[in-house]
């Protein structure tokens, strides 16, 4: 009679939602319909087919499902809002990502069917690894909730071929989608890859609704001149000396993680075209996807300088964050900042104390420019930690510092330091408004 409690389905509109969620289409020659009970309380339910008839006291409501794509789509006269765009992107490894961008509000059917938007995996049409955190919209590249609450993306990767011994398949319970064939068999589907390279191809009308909403978000650190100054000062501690695999290279690594663009940095000697195009382009490696590391190891290599790009900072809500507690989170894709943008919470309580306490050394009508500078010092200290990990990757495994280094946990503890932020905005302060105000 209920759906499963482990899955937000408890209700009483359980069984219709769980239905409208899995299946992606149903065929027009079928009808499928579910007898939702009125109330959640028992003694309330019809105890017989007869007292579940239309208009009895203890009636079922008779709802027709209709599967995810219909009431994404939802086609019916609905003046809130309309279904904007939609496509479908070809991902290099045969997956289809398909798309679907609403414009407005949504129709009232959350009790029932997907209201809101959400990244699954499609496999004969059933739904798998459905998900709506935060997080996998990250990696799509796509941060804002207006945007991420009207977005649907659906993975459709190439069922298992026999022949081939490649795909993906069920598990016997069919709660959960495998891959077979290639590096990563028998593993859980590659959602964050997808997302990445859904991000590296965003439509543009996608892209149009990001940046409409980020117009009215609070001042970014966009300026250019500070980005060089940056660069000038701590550029050559962000970039490194690596070992790089070469065929015919005279020393040897082991490799870590891809090659990276070098850094340009403000004032350096003019270089020959042939050797900016030697040193900009990613470093090609027929040997496999990883081809730098500074440690010795198996492969030939050569030594090489290379360096991450400076990332941007954005200040977002925390209604934007994983988790309204964390102070900062790293977005690698965005299709504004191509090196990347870390998300800072204007909203968390750590940043709003360091607003006060400074604005308080002050008259009140330095207030607005006081919070700003606060503001300024953890958007620059949030990018050079982001920054500064690039350097990681000598030691550690890509993975291993996209994944435990620049995490919300990670990158929150990293920020919650006084000592240093409250030294450079004293600092600042000092040097545009005066002295501040004696504690005394």
């Amino acid at each position: 009679m209920l759906g499963d409690p482990t899955r937000d389905e408890k209700g009483v509109h359980g069984v219709a939602k769980y239905l409208n969620h899995r299946i992606w289409e149903i065929p027009k020659d079928v009808d499928v319909k579910v007898d939702v009970l009125q109330s959640d309380m028992k003694e309330n339910w019809p105890r017989s087919a007869m007292e579940a008839r239309p208009k009895e006291p203890r009636a079922t409501v008779r709802r027709t499902v209709r599967g995810a794509r219909h009431w994404i789509e939802y086609t019916r006269n609905h003046e809130g809002g309309r279904l904007a765009d939609c496509g479908t992107v070809p991902l290099d490894d045969g997956t289809r990502a398909h798309w679907f961008l609403w414009s407005g509000e949504r129709p009232n059917i959350h009790g029932y069917a997907p209201q809101h938007g959400f990244i699954a995996a499609l496999y004969k049409n059933e739904l798998y690894n459905h998900q709506t955190h935060h997080s996998p919209y990250r990696a799509l590249g796509v941060s804002a909730t207006p945007v991420r609450q009207r977005l649907w993306v659906v993975f459709e990767p190439r069922a298992f071929d026999k022949e081939t011994k490649t795909g993906v398949f069920p598990t016997t319970d069919r709660n959960t989608l495998k891959l077979r064939g290639g590096p990563g068999t028998s593993d859980e589907l590659p959602m964050s890859e997808w997302a990445n390279a859904f991000a590296d191809k965003m439509p543009e009308p996608v892209r149009k609704a990001l940046a409409d909403t980020r117009l009215g978000d609070a001042r970014s650190i966009e300026d250019e001149a500070w980005r060089n100054r940056l660069l000038e000062r701590f550029g050559s501690r962000w970039k490194m000396t690596k070992l790089s695999v070469r065929k015919e290279g005279p020393e040897s690594v082991q490799p870590l993680q891809k090659g990276s663009r070098q850094l340009t940095l403000p004032g350096t000697p003019a270089t020959t075209r042939s050797s900016r195009a030697a040193t900009s382009s990613p470093v090609k490696n027929p040997r496999g996807p990883e081809n730098l590391g500074a440690s010795p190891g198996p492969s030939a290599a050569r030594s090489t300088r290379v360096g991450g790009g400076l990332p941007h900072c954005r200040t977002v809500k925390a209604s934007d964050m994983d988790n309204p507690g964390y102070l900062a989170a790293w977005q690698p894709r965005d299709p504004q900042c191509p090196n990347g943008v870390v998300l800072l919470n204007i909203e968390h309580p750590v940043l709003a104390q360091q607003i006060a306490y400074h604005q308080s050394q002050y008259p009140d009508h330095f207030a607005e420019q006081v919070q700003q500078e606060v503001v300024n010092v953890y958007q620059e200290m949030a990018i050079s930690k982001i920054a500064h990990s690039e350097g990681m990757r000598s030691f550690l495994p890509s993975r291993e510092v996209e994944q435990g280094l620049r995490t919300p946990l990670a990158l929150t503890l990293a920020l919650l330091g006084l000592v240093g932020e409250d030294i450079l905005i004293q600092n600042r302060l000092r040097g545009t408004l005066g002295k501040a105000r004696s504690n005394g």
